[in-house]
């Protein structure tokens, strides 16, 4: 049983009604009522799930009624392992980045626990995924904000190695 999966209602044709529910904390949704008839398209959907949709539309009839859903399973969404890698990479960037913005605005304090949680996401990422160039090369930057200058040398040169090609390193 799925808690807080969005159900929607949408009619199909006319005026357009657009009506939003969620799942019971068991999971169940029982029935929307409705005083206009006609064709609705209903939509289970959650964060992580496939959406749910049945076959065809739903029908109100004349006069309006009620809809109730037949029993729904979501299934997961399996993400890749490329998006996964691509997520966990653009987390540890992100890190970086609000530490240089804390810097900006004076805010060595958590610019200095940005850097330090940069480092350990960039590290993690490192040990999972050793030739990824770009990944060292933002591992020499956090080491540069640090001021930990050897560590941000050796940072750049194994970018440099995996990736000779990369003028930036």
């Amino acid at each position: 049983a799925l808690q807080d999966a969005k159900v929607i209602f949408e009619t199909v044709r006319g005026q357009k009604l657009k009506l939003e529910s969620k799942t019971k904390k068991d999971g169940s949704f029982h029935q929307v009522t409705t005083h206009t008839s006609g064709p609705w398209d209903v939509t289970v959907t959650k964060e992580g799930y496939v959406p749910w949709q049945p076959p065809s539309p739903m029908q109100i009839p004349l006069g309006g009624g009620t809809i109730t859903l037949p029993t729904v399973t979501l299934a997961l969404i399996k993400p890749s392992e490329e998006e996964i890698r691509t997520e966990q990479f653009k987390e540890a960037t992100a890190l970086l980045l609000a530490a240089d913005e804390a810097r900006g605005k004076g805010d060595e304090a958590t610019a200095r626990e940005k850097l330090e949680a940069a480092e350990a996401a960039m590290q993690v990422f490192i040990e999972k995924n050793p030739e990824e160039s770009a990944a060292q090369f933002n591992l020499g930057l956090v080491y540069d904000r640090m001021q930990a200058w050897e560590k941000a040398g050796a940072a750049y040169e194994k970018a440099l190695e995996l990736a000779p090609e990369n003028i930036q390193a």
